[in-house]
């Protein structure tokens, strides 16, 4: 099992051969030995592929003393035979709501000389109908999923302590598993080991930015003081003054050039392009200044761990990661404070919100970006340049929750709900035990789903709300509020929808920023079922179905009656008539199949989500519940 370590062909930074790449392939093992790491990555793609449809299957029900024999835990109550290729394979699964699959660990076996063994992860990649290209890719990413949570495992300390334990900074450094669905697909394979124990997420090491004059022209920025205020607010007067120092020693003044923060991995895999801009002296580098950061979940958006109140910092990376490439563009980062402003407004003018005080959205308060190459009178040097850096140089300046914390109130990632600790515990077991679980369940749907639900029939927003999108404040353990972030990226609207003229017309000022095709971008959709898609896709089928089979399997809690609590929820809300009820009919999910979209078939496709791909899962709103209700 051999990983691609390559980068693509667009980076300056990798060589055909990395040798930190090589300490990874140090820790592959004997090929007939498969770990705990390469077998939970096994199971989750299995779960992918059934889920998305790739292949047929057939299921056949297995009794809890078939479990208990082969040490399975009695939630997988399916055994099911699928075909790859001509290739027989099996697993133990459970079939839950939505049609969401989980395949239990160490069950996916593959048919060979009529006996059944243990399949790897080569041995199902190999099988798929892929060109060679996509399949050595696909591996390679995999491949190195697996080696990294290896090597995390052996090497991170925080990984051993139960992520409970940990402040805030810290809790997403040491959940395994920081997106929901697939999770095998968390990849970065333009990282290499010394890069992810230097800048990833587990590591949870500390580093300082390093900062750019940029000149003016090339930069186009969004900031709500004048430049100066704003870096004296964000980095002090004392490094604001040290920077405009360096600045003026080495050819630049601030009149002509703009501050501009670059991640310290950016800086050296944009190393050719800033030469040529360094040599015009259209770009002057300034060296690292400043507090110091460390990666959050979303691996470019970095949190101050000098001064954890001051903002998040949000800077663009050419890697790919959690599924997509994250470069910054000016037709996303332009408009995100404007539209922060007008989600906080629709918020703080909301009577049914306010008194629920339940939902805090962290504003997109400043940004800065390159400009894009259609700008006139630019000369044909500047043409080069911004053509090589769009997109991969700016910020944006987002608060940080912990300023957003009242007495006595804690943070933890939405992703933590549904993790399970190194101690052999559930992460909210405590909580659990000191409230009850479905007291607090209860008030978890109130806090986190209703208002949501709400945004979406009563102002035809609609919020892309999967648990990495979401931080849940609590009082020792106690739901009290849902904290939306990304949201510039991450809300759809209809704008034939929306709740007020007035509101209409608020955000026809914003649209001029990126009225070329906003449609492209996500934001602005003439089709309203495509809202309800987001929703039903987001909130339910890749956020609040992980926490139903949670529940049932660690707690016993039926994801029957999470369902039924979530329906009976929805209908308090349509019952207590702050929303019309024909707007409220008219967004609910009526089909018994809904289209959810299907995330691996765009990695194994295109490697990235760029393309849309889709499949239709059952709806457990309308159609029966297949789970079945268990003893506890």
């Amino acid at each position: 099992m051999q990983p691609n370590f390559s980068a693509p062909a667009a980076s300056t930074k990798k060589k055909s051969v990395d040798p930190l790449c090589e300490d990874l392939k140090d820790l592959i093992l004997q090929p007939d030995l498969i770990d705990n790491f390469e077998d939970r990555v096994v199971c989750q793609l299995v779960e992918a592929l059934l889920f998305e449809e790739f292949t047929v299957y057939s299921k056949s029900m297995i009794s809890e003393n078939y479990c208990k024999d082969f040490n399975y835990h009695n939630i997988y109550n399916y055994k099911v035979e699928f075909s790859i290729a001509n290739t027989t394979l099996q697993c133990i699964a459970h079939f839950g709501s939505f049609g969401r699959i989980r395949v239990a660990e160490k069950s996916v076996k593959k048919m060979s000389s009529r006996f059944y063994s243990k399949a790897s992860i080569k041995d199902i990649v190999n099988l798929l109908s892929i060109n060679d290209e996509d399949k050595d890719r696909f591996l390679g990413e995999l491949t190195q999923s697996i080696l990294l949570s290896r090597w995390n495992a052996e090497n991170i300390f925080s990984h051993k302590l139960p992520a409970r334990s940990l402040h805030l900074k810290n809790i997403g450094a040491a959940i395994h598993e920081n997106i929901h669905y697939p999770h095998c697909l968390q990849i970065q394979t333009e990282f290499s080991l010394s890069d992810h124990i230097h800048y990833g997420l587990k590591s949870a090491n500390n580093f300082q930015l390093h900062w750019l004059g940029i000149r003016k022209s090339l930069i186009s920025d969004n900031l709500a003081v004048s430049e100066e205020m704003h870096w004296q607010c964000e980095i002090g007067a004392t490094e604001y003054a040290n920077l405009i120092g360096i600045l003026e020693r080495r050819g630049g003044n601030h009149s002509d050039y703009s501050l501009v923060p670059i991640h310290p991995w950016q800086l050296q895999n944009l190393e050719k392009p800033l030469q040529i801009a360094q040599k015009r002296q259209d770009i002057i580098n300034l060296g690292a200044v400043g507090d110091h950061y460390q990666a959050s979940q979303a691996l470019q958006t970095l949190i101050n761990v000098t001064q954890p109140t001051k903002a998040n910092v949000k800077l663009p990376l050419n890697i790919n990661y959690d599924d997509s490439h994250n470069h910054l563009s000016k037709k996303i980062a332009c408009k995100a404070p404007e539209l922060s402003s007008w989600l906080q407004n629709i918020i703080a003018n909301d009577s049914f919100l306010q008194k629920q005080g339940t939902l805090l959205l962290l504003s997109d308060y400043a940004e800065i970006c390159i400009k894009d190459n259609n700008t006139e009178n630019f000369t044909a040097e500047q043409i080069e340049i911004v053509s090589l850096l769009e997109g991969k140089i700016g910020a944006v300046y987002r608060q940080s929750v912990l300023s957003r914390l009242g007495n006595d109130e804690s943070s933890v990632p939405f992703t933590a709900l549904t993790t399970y600790e190194p101690d052999g515990n559930f992460f909210i077991t405590d909580w659990l035990n000191e409230y009850g679980v479905e007291r607090w369940l209860s008030r978890l749907l109130d806090v986190c789903l209703i208002p949501i639900w709400h945004m979406l029939c009563q102002h035809g927003i609609a919020f892309e709300a999967q648990a990495q999108n979401l931080i849940l404040i609590h009082n020792q353990g106690w739901p009290e509020k849902i904290v939306l972030r990304d949201v510039h990226e991450n809300i759809i609207y209809a704008e034939d929808f929306l709740a007020t003229e007035k509101c209409a017309q608020k955000l026809a000022a914003i649209k001029p920023t990126f009225n070329d095709n906003p449609t492209d971008y996500g934001f602005d959709v003439k089709c309203f079922e495509y809202l309800r898609e987001i929703f039903m896709s987001t909130t339910c089928v890749y956020n609040l179905a992980d926490l139903s089979f949670s529940l049932d399997k660690h707690c016993g809690y039926s994801e029957v009656l999470f369902w039924k609590m979530i329906k009976k929820k929805l209908n308090a809300y349509e019952h207590c008539g702050v929303t019309d009820a024909a707007k409220i009919k008219y967004v609910i999910a009526t089909d018994k199949t809904i289209a959810v979209k299907s995330i691996l078939q765009n990695k194994i496709h295109t490697g990235s989500t760029r393309e849309h791909h889709e499949h239709r899962v059952s709806n457990t709103f309308t159609s029966s519940q297949s789970t079945q209700t268990r003893a506890t």
